[in-house]
């Protein structure tokens, strides 16, 4: 009996980071399409900011 329980409070210590590894992954992989959202957006941004400037003629004061 005494070797049951061991073997399955071993087991526990073992399957325990397996079951939350999934968890933090999802977790990561969220993380990483918000950031690429935020990188889309800001690229986007600054394209059309550089489309307006080129649009528009400097005027030299001379």
């Amino acid at each position: 009996m005494s070797v049951l329980c061991a073997g399955a409070h071993e087991c526990q210590i073992r399957c325990a980071p397996v079951l939350v590894l999934p968890r933090l992954q999802r977790f990561s992989i969220t993380l990483k399409r918000r950031q690429r959202a935020k990188i889309k957006i800001i690229l986007a941004l600054c394209q059309q900011s550089e489309e307006l400037l080129g649009a528009v003629p400097f005027t030299s004061s001379s």
